[in-house]
């Protein structure tokens, strides 16, 4: 049996075309409209998490994630060939375009009033792979190691002492404080929160999908990774994307030390690294030293 013919015994629809779409396959249907079939190649137990993560933030009054449609037995997904599939409705719009100031500033408060309900995750079971709460000063050292086996280009000392910088700032105790009240509140990411994972609706809404990295941590990793995705090393344009978010979601002196912690990762450098991008392409994302340091000068102002 097919996949389509699967889709429509298990939910009782009928298939009228379908088309692949990036990563996903657009269906149309006789009587259902347009929806979504998105294929997930992650343990069960990871995808009930992620499908719980978009219910539960749902539940809370954040309405912006894709609803999870249920086969006729009840079940999130139909298996095939060691994949899932789920089937949403399909957003009809497009994606921002965040080298605009003010889509970048929508896209930023709509992470925020995200955030107002990714808290209170239910005490049931979470796949390991998904408590990365207590994970902040590991990854710091990952990437640090990273940074110490490409120190061969510009300034590579620099990075690897931003990197042990940032885990310096993690054993201060108001960052401390903050991680434990995430961790109490059982707080939750969104995992890759940047322009293609946003649609904007018919109406201007910015709509949030795939969560495949959705997870239990400090939401402000979140923010930080909108600000090193959109403005690397830009001080005045991380400010300004910081006030964008508190205006909805105030930061206290806490959040606030953790996100400054956060921000001195060379995020820029690592990402071009793990992408195993050329020695050309790498040097194109390499401040200068000068900037650099007026930069975390900046930042540690925040503080």
């Amino acid at each position: 049996m097919t996949l389509f013919s699967t889709i429509e015994k298990s939910y009782g629809i009928q298939i009228h075309r379908w088309m692949a779409v990036r990563d996903v396959y657009q269906v149309h249907t006789k009587r259902h409209g347009l929806l979504c079939v998105k294929p997930y190649r992650v343990p069960f137990e990871e995808l009930k998490f992620i499908i719980a993560v978009q219910d539960h933030v749902a539940d809370q009054g954040f309405a912006f994630v894709p609803k999870t449609f249920l086969t006729r037995n009840g079940d999130i997904a139909i298996g095939q060939r060691r994949t899932w599939y789920v089937v949403s409705r399909w957003i009809r719009g497009r994606h921002p375009a965040f080298q605009h100031r003010s889509q970048l500033a929508k896209g930023v408060r709509t992470l925020a009033a995200f955030h107002q309900c990714a808290q209170g995750f239910p005490g049931q079971l979470v796949p390991e792979h998904r408590l990365r709460v207590t994970e902040i000063e590991n990854e710091f050292r990952r990437q640090s190691h990273t940074l110490r086996h490409n120190d061969d280009g510009p300034h590579g000392r620099l990075f690897v002492d931003l990197c042990e910088d940032a885990m310096q700032q993690l054993r201060k105790s108001q960052v401390k404080r903050a991680i434990r009240a995430e961790k109490k509140v059982r707080a939750f990411v969104h995992g890759d929160y940047n322009y293609p994972n946003i649609v904007v609706d018919h109406q201007g809404r910015y709509q949030l999908i795939d969560f495949e990295n959705t997870s239990l941590h400090v939401r402000m990793e979140d923010l930080a990774h909108i600000i090193h995705r959109n403005a690397p090393w830009q001080a005045e344009k991380t400010f300004r994307m910081i006030d964008a978010y508190d205006r909805v979601r105030p930061l206290d002196k806490e959040d606030l030390s953790l996100l400054i912690a956060l921000l001195h990762q060379p995020y820029p450098i690592i990402r071009a690294i793990r992408s195993r991008k050329s020695t050309v392409s790498l040097q194109s994302v390499v401040p200068s030293k000068a900037r650099v340091e007026a930069y975390v000068r900046q930042l540690k102002s925040l503080g």
